[in-house]
């Protein structure tokens, strides 16, 4: 994985996977919950099994996401911090602090002058 957006799919049964090279299937998993950014939870991800040229059904799909690279201003340029992202669906369902999707809306945070979290968000799941 690297520190770029990945598009991805959130399979039955709640596995993640993204297509790497147009050709590549790579089965990934959320390891755990690695900080606060903004108010978005970005979680520490790794690979766990790849597939070459295997065909996934549009069935076995649930959702269509997105894995947005946390990112950190070093100087002028933007650098991403490896294996963490944002999860987000098609839908707007992201990840919670404890691995559960859904829609949520961030309640509180405090940043210092560095965007580093001085007190912890909390996340709410919407009625």
């Amino acid at each position: 994985m690297n520190s770029k957006p990945l598009s991805g799919v959130l399979l039955k049964g709640d596995s993640f996977a993204v297509v790497v090279y147009g050709e590549k299937l790579v089965y990934i998993e959320a390891l755990h919950l690695e900080q606060y950014q903004f108010g978005i939870p970005f979680w520490k991800w790794k690979i766990s099994r790849t597939y070459v040229n295997r065909v996934l059904n549009i069935l076995d799909i649930s959702h269509f996401c997105l894995l947005l690279p946390k990112l950190k201003c070093n100087g002028n340029n933007m650098v991403g911090f490896e294996n963490s992202f944002w999860f987000i669906t098609s839908k707007w369902l992201e990840m919670d602090n404890f691995g559960n999707i859904g829609k949520y809306k961030f309640v509180k945070a405090s940043y210092d002058e560095n965007d580093e979290a001085k007190e912890e968000g909390v996340i709410a799941q919407e009625d």
